[in-house]
């Protein structure tokens, strides 16, 4: 794709952030969390595509600042 990815992490409720992309159909993505920018990251979730926006809901559990990165897969 000629464009850049980007990701919108916003907060939904007291308990929930919401983690966005714009994105296409026919992929899986692996949405990755770390304590660190440099990682090790851990896989959070799998979550299939959605036109035009793929989303997932994050739990607020702790105050520690989290990283997040998504990965995709062709289907």
């Amino acid at each position: 794709s000629p464009f850049p990815f980007e990701m919108d992490l916003s907060r939904w409720d007291a308990n929930r952030s919401r983690l966005s992309w714009f994105s296409s159909a026919n992929k899986q993505f692996t949405v990755e969390v770390s304590d660190n920018g440099s990682g090790p990251y851990a896989a959070l979730t799998n979550v299939p595509s959605k036109f035009p926006v793929t989303e997932t809901f994050i739990t607020n559990t702790n105050t520690i600042p989290k990283f997040y990165r998504v990965r995709a897969t062709l289907q």
